[in-house]
């Protein structure tokens, strides 16, 4: 009997710190002149596909957003509404978050204008970038209890792609498709995304990536143009006819959410590389002349591409 109630124990203990890790998992500090803590709540539900986080705001340190997020826990527990619970929580400011549309609601679940909200969620969501989103995203697979997406594709020993053909690029949505949907509002017309494409030839050093941006209607989406972002600094812009003024503001929107875009574009390149040598219909020796467009859609010579090292 002792030592069945031992194993008690430890099971007991063992969830309890798998909660403790799942709560810290889920803090992160906004660095600034006035730091932020936030604390971010996905959902721990399997069939429920909403994309909110509420989110929890201290800027007096860890200690404190941890009271808060302990009233969150054993309310909840208890079974207290969201709207119940926002009184107890105000000094936390919480809010409910896309966070594919990165749109803001109250815990009731009603829309929030950004110039109406409270200063505090107005000045944390100028300051919110597409890594924190990214990471919540991630977040959102593991608290419902699946294991890291991003890990889980890339320990796969093979991968078929059955909408890739020899000629296309592949958006990183198609092979990691745990990421959240990269969504940008202008003046309240219908959404767009922004979709980053890559060339998943293995031996191809292109060191390039081209971003497109669509918007999205009822029907298919209709292309805005694409941005051709080089390592080397390099950008050219590809709009479509009449639409280089929406291209060049959604362009410095993305700038504005991910600032650090090129460390997270050169690890997302290094990703589909790696999943392009275990791609098994990948087809490595195309038919193709050394002047002629490279297949992999880059818009270079394929001696000058995917044939530099053949």
């Amino acid at each position: 009997m002792l030592n069945k109630n031992l194993s008690v124990r430890e099971k007991n203990d063992a969830a309890i710190e798998r909660k403790s890790n799942r709560i810290k998992d889920a803090i992160f500090e906004l660095p600034g002149d006035e730091p932020l803590w936030i604390w971010a709540y996905t959902c721990p539900k399997k069939n429920c596909d909403c994309r909110d986080a509420v989110i929890l705001v201290s800027d007096k340190g860890v200690d404190r957003l941890l009271e808060g997020i302990a009233i969150f826990c054993k309310e909840r527990a208890a079974g207290t509404s969201y709207p119940d619970l926002a009184p107890m929580l105000e000094e936390y400011t919480p809010f409910n978050l896309d966070i594919d549309s990165v749109d803001i609601a109250d815990l009731a679940g009603n829309s929030l204008q950004l110039d109406l909200a409270h200063p505090r969620i107005a000045a944390l969501i100028d300051r919110i970038d597409g890594e924190f989103l990214d990471a919540i995203a991630r977040l959102w697979f593991i608290h419902k209890g699946y294991p890291d997406q991003r890990e889980m594709v890339l320990q796969l020993p093979s991968i078929t792609i059955p909408s890739w053909r020899l000629g296309n690029l592949l958006a990183y949505c198609e092979v990691f498709k745990w990421v959240r949907i990269d969504l940008y509002f202008l003046e309240g017309i219908p959404p767009f995304e922004a979709i980053d494409l890559y060339c998943i030839e293995p031996k191809c050093d292109c060191a390039e990536v081209k971003i497109l941006f669509e918007q999205l209607n009822d029907g298919d989406p209709t292309a805005v143009g694409t941005v051709d972002f080089r390592f080397s600094g390099a950008i050219e812009f590809q709009p479509e006819p009449g639409q280089k003024e929406f291209l060049d503001r959604l362009w410095a929107a993305y700038r504005k959410r991910h600032p650090s875009c090129l460390s997270r574009l050169q690890q997302r390149y290094a990703d589909m590389k790696y999943m392009g040598s275990k791609t098994t219909n990948l087809n490595l020796s195309p038919k193709v002349g050394r002047n002629e467009p490279c297949p992999c859609g880059s818009g270079k010579k394929y001696k000058k591409c995917c044939g530099a090292n053949r």
